[in-house]
């Protein structure tokens, strides 16, 4: 169903850019989790929220990343992660 929108090199350029995102220095947890979710719809819903809150952990500013790992569970949503992140990073700001 993409194809028929988007030519594959687009749908291969969004997927490239949702793979390697990583937090700006301008942007909060809350607003590259957001940018996460926004591209994987771009992309198709490639990811799974399992696989998107993964995503999340590895793109998110180090500062937040051992809070974020620790708590962490299966049955958290990727609100609930991009919060605690939040929580975290607004500590170290």
């Amino acid at each position: 169903m993409i194809r028929r929108h988007f030519d594959e090199a687009s749908v291969a350029t969004q997927v490239e850019t949702l793979n390697v995102a990583v937090q700006r220095d301008d942007e909060d947890e809350l607003s590259f989790a957001e940018r996460l979710r926004r591209l994987n719809t771009e992309c198709g819903l490639i990811y799974g929220e399992g696989a998107l809150k993964g995503r999340f952990l590895e793109g998110v500013h180090r500062a937040a990343r051992a809070t974020v790992r620790e708590r962490s569970t299966p049955g958290m949503t990727m609100a609930e992660l991009a919060r605690v992140a939040q929580t975290k990073g607004d500590e170290h700001r």
